[in-house]
């Protein structure tokens, strides 16, 4: 990186105290390392063979509690908490996404028992709670959401033409409104701007205390801010104003020739074109 660079033209270098604490301990018989993102209902009934609708059920029940929880939470208003470094831990995606795979599980039984008009609600609650996730979030929050409406809206489609005309009704009306209230794209990149910004800000700060105290204060901290966020303000601002405009009058907009912003921002394109394909499925 440009700071790298310089402080070793500078001749910087610094000695650190590494102390390691060692625990006495036995390893335990069982595994304790589970999958974040493995969980659904749907591969517990492949894995055990549970073909028995009344064992599947079981298997759901385990889970009520979460989503009777899950559900009561759609009556206020919801908001994830602000990102506002590189370091900040997000282990409530890996919850998200598990819930949304325990409502496709869910869904997929009634569908099998025949209760079409339950599959479509859960399925329909899987998107509800994709639309929430992204609010007043960031990036990856947002293509959490697109995952889960994905999980949700394919069986849902098939499901469609076995519902009677009064569930059918209901299901347009209730997806119709929740794709209303969907957190905009251009919402999205605000929030991934102001995040953003503060990390790189904590970024520069840190190595300006770094070079304080190893006697080397220079114009080296202070590069990410003179050259590197203008450039990636400047980008976030024209990617805001492109994601406002109508979807087929949208243009992608150039990385720009700044190391810092070609680390950060090359996968911002990869989720504009994740979330286009959310859009055309909404559509």
């Amino acid at each position: 990186s440009e700071i790298y660079d310089l402080l070793c033209r500078r001749g910087f270098s610094a000695q650190v105290a590494l102390q390691v604490e060692v625990y006495d301990f036995e390893l335990p018989r069982r595994m304790t390392c589970t999958a974040a993102f493995g969980f659904s209902p749907d591969e517990v009934f492949r894995y055990q063979a549970l073909a028995d609708p009344q064992q599947q059920r079981a298997v759901l029940a385990a889970c009520a509690p979460a989503l009777q929880r899950l559900r009561e939470g759609f009556g206020k208003e919801f908001m994830s908490p602000p990102v506002r470094s590189f370091d900040t831990p997000l282990p409530y995606l890996a919850d998200f996404r598990e819930l949304g795979r325990v409502l496709l599980g869910e869904a997929a039984l009634a569908a099998r028992e025949g209760r079409f008009g339950d599959a479509a609600n859960s399925y329909l609650d899987m998107v509800r709670l994709a639309h929430d996730l992204p609010r007043g979030a960031t990036l990856i929050h947002a293509l959490v959401g697109v995952a889960i409406e994905a999980m949700a809206l394919a069986p849902l489609s098939k499901l469609v033409p076995k519902l009677d005309e009064h569930a059918a009704m209901s299901a347009v009306q209730r997806l119709r409104a929740l794709h209303e209230t969907a957190v905009r794209w251009d919402e999205v990149l605000a929030e991934e701007s102001q995040a953003s910004r503060h990390a790189v800000l904590q970024q520069d700060d840190a190595m300006k205390e770094v070079q304080q105290q190893a006697g080397a204060a220079g114009p080296g901290g202070q590069v990410v801010l003179q050259r590197s966020l203008p450039h990636i303000e400047q980008f976030y601002k024209a990617a805001i104003e492109e994601a406002r405009k109508p979807f087929h009058a949208r243009q992608a907009v150039p990385i720009p020739d700044d190391p810092l912003a070609k680390t950060l921002l090359p996968m911002l394109g990869k989720a504009t074109l994740g979330q286009a394909v959310a859009e055309t499925r909404r559509a």
